[in-house]
């Protein structure tokens, strides 16, 4: 990737990231003297997928919800377009009660296009992070240094251009990024860091003597090296408190380590605010499915629809989907109490509303050369009896029937997670720590 505009040939500015530095504060109070405007801003740093930036925009309203209980103007969010249309009917969705907050540049989704993973094998995602990996945290550091100038975005709202100056961002929230957006503060909210994750399948590899995850040993350790850079000097790392490598303390939970990568984990409730079922016009038990486009995954959605149908159960899927005997439905009708089962590959944007509505899940079986994650994932549903793995042709009513008798386990999970943190809202809990930060540290004031 080469640099392609004429404000990328100036010289990138040190950023400080001591939270104490008297530099930053002296940037950060100097708002009022700025051309642009002074309100402040946090930046969304994405990894991959939609989750990853539908994540850090719920955390961060949550943020300003608890700014405006303080009676303080929130914070704006300002973040990459990676999806086009796409992305932006994301985003007023979730965004429906304050479009005019939300900004998204599209220069910078250019520019970390080239790391972020779309098509191909998670192999190749790790050999696509080592080519690219330099050019884009160059021109990422000279876009956001304090000394570049303002730079341009578009309104969510209104669609028209608004200029940001990077001395406005306060804050930064990473999710599962590849690439380091350089703030005076740095949040990290994800299922697992990924120098921890990639780590953990290093290890997991040599011990077995060869692949046995399906990833080269020489890409994982460069990509290991890369994330220890970028996923370091935050000012919190949050990590869910159920996350991909609970499996090896499912034993006790509260043995998990307190440190990961060289990080200070702060544990919390699983990242959704969704934590109440709703009544969604569901009138019978029904299962809820939400396959990949595969070939394996619509097979084993065409056979789930035929057990169901066998055991007296509908099948919902969301109105993208188009499956022979499901039912089309709108895309939270998961939220119904009755739905007792939910089928997908099993990425934790799904596995958090599942698991604080009590669905158990029905999951896809990994393959080598799979992301680690996905791998880990799945080893921590079955040990923890949150779901389990449906291979292919094994989906029977009696399947389904196994499936719903978990319902009493991930309930006592539920009660356990609730009593140890307040709440099953790992967004709201997550947002409140982040605005009082934000405050005590003087990042933003009234």
């Amino acid at each position: 990737m080469s640099e392609s505009s004429s404000e990328h040939s100036r010289p990138t500015p040190e950023v400080p990231l001591n939270n104490n530095s008297q530099t930053v504060l002296e940037v950060i109070n100097s708002y009022s003297e700025s051309e642009i405007g002074n309100d402040p801003i946090i930046l969304i740093n994405p990894g991959n997928g939609h989750g990853t930036y539908v994540l850090a925009n719920d955390i961060i309203n949550e943020t300003n919800a608890h700014l405006k209980e303080k009676g303080i103007k929130p914070a704006r969010i300002l973040m990459p377009l990676l999806m086009g249309d796409t992305q932006q009917t994301i985003l007023r969705e979730i965004n429906e009660q304050n479009p005019e907050l939300v900004l998204y540049d599209e220069q910078m989704g250019n520019m970390i296009h080239d790391i972020y993973f779309k098509n191909g094998t998670f192999s190749d995602h790790l050999k696509q992070v080592i080519t690219h990996y330099e050019d884009v945290q160059r021109m990422v550091d000279q876009r956001l240094g304090a000394e570049s100038g303002a730079f341009s975005t578009r309104s969510l709202a209104t669609d028209q251009e608004v200029m940001v100056d990077p001395r406005n961002i306060v804050a930064t929230i990473d999710a599962g990024t590849k690439v380091l957006m350089r703030a005076p503060e740095r949040y990290f909210a994800f299922p697992y860091l990924v120098a921890g994750l990639l780590q953990e399948a290093y290890s997991e590899q040599e011990a077995a003597g060869g692949e046995s995850i399906g990833l080269s040993q020489a890409d994982l350790k460069k990509n290991i090296e890369l994330m220890l850079k970028i996923e370091s000097g935050y000012s919190k790392a949050f990590v869910p408190y159920i996350n991909p490598l609970s499996y090896k303390y499912a034993d006790n939970l509260e043995d998990q380590p307190a440190t990961v990568a060289g990080q200070e984990i702060t544990y919390t409730p699983g990242m959704t605010a969704v934590t109440e079922r709703l009544p969604m016009g569901v009138p019978n038990k029904a299962a809820f499915a939400t396959f990949s486009g595969t070939g394996m995954g619509q097979a084993q959605l065409s056979s789930l629809v035929q057990a169901a149908k066998e055991s007296g159960l509908d099948v919902y899927t969301p109105g993208s989907t188009n499956i022979p005997g499901a039912i089309k439905g709108q895309h939270d009708i998961f939220k119904d109490p009755n739905i007792v089962a939910w089928f997908a590959r099993p990425g934790w944007g799904g596995l958090w509303k599942a698991n604080a509505l009590g669905i158990p899940w029905g999951a896809l079986p990994t393959e080598l050369g799979e992301d680690p994650e996905i791998v880990f994932n799945n080893r921590t549903l079955e040990a923890l009896r949150l779901g389990k793995i449906i291979n292919n042709g094994e989906i029977t009513p009696q399947t389904l029937d196994e499936l719903q008798l978990l319902s009493p386990g991930i309930a006592t999970i539920n009660e356990h997670v609730e009593k140890r943190f307040g709440t099953k809202n790992g967004c709201a809990y997550i947002g409140r720590m982040i605005g009082e930060q934000l405050l005590n540290r003087q990042r933003i004031s009234g």
